[in-house]
């Protein structure tokens, strides 16, 4: 074990020659990367301590609820402000029905456990929870009695006591085809003025929920999407 100060010391002496090397002019450029991810990372050993004050004595058992855990707590402990957290299951070719049942409830409880962990750290209120998938399933059963992948899918924002909420923006016809919208009122639209809902028009969503929409970092990512009143 090492006292604090010797800690303070260790990592002046690690930190000037880290500087050094990158001061160097005979590193490739993935060094140099590197380097600098290594940079960023002492720079957060403080943060790292909060983190480490936060964790409690035993850990979700499911790993899928232990990610959610572990991102909420690093957001309390100001490590990050947002995460990316996948769930596995429905990808049913198979059995579509006994699958996505089993799916379904397991999402559904992590949500649940997502904004209950949320409000015992008193930042529910601040929380913002985007549900979705890279592709939906077919409006019909294979010969498996599973569904294979089709185009159309959905996405869900969840925000406590949000003014926009409780409201479902998009429809499909009875083949489970888009159907456009009319972007002021987000009603159904069948003139050439109607836009069809894209992934790029749920990602400008996010950030517009972010508050990132304007900022200087948006226009280097351009999403070139329809200008969609999600939120009035």
């Amino acid at each position: 074990m090492f006292e604090a100060s010797e800690l303070d010391l260790i990592n002046q002496y690690q930190d000037a020659r880290l500087a050094r090397l990158l001061a160097s002019e005979q590193l490739l450029p993935r060094q140099t990367n590197v380097m600098n991810n290594l940079l960023l990372a002492n720079s957060s050993r403080d943060q790292l301590q909060s983190f480490a004050a936060l964790l409690p004595d035993e850990f979700e058992q499911d790993n899928d609820f232990r990610a959610a855990e572990l991102a909420l707590l690093a957001y309390q402990s100001g490590l990050c402000v947002a995460a990316q957290l996948g769930l596995n299951g429905f990808d049913t070719h198979q059995d579509h029905d006994g699958n996505h049942f089993d799916a379904m409830a397991k999402l559904t409880d992590l949500v649940t456990f997502i904004f209950d962990t949320a409000e015992q750290g008193g930042f529910a209120d601040r929380l913002v929870v985007t549900m979705a998938s890279d592709f939906g399933r077919t409006p019909y059963y294979n010969q498996s009695d599973g569904k294979d992948h089709w185009s159309i899918g959905s996405a869900i924002f969840i925000q406590q006591g949000a003014a926009w909420g409780n409201r479902v923006i998009g429809a499909t016809d009875e083949g489970h085809n888009a159907l456009g919208i009319n972007p002021e009122n987000l009603l159904p639209d069948a003139s050439s003025s109607a836009v069809m809902l894209e992934p790029k028009h749920l990602q400008q969503a996010m950030r517009q929920l972010a508050g990132v929409d304007q900022s200087s970092v948006a226009p280097l990512f351009p999403l070139n999407a329809d200008d969609v009143n999600f939120f009035s």
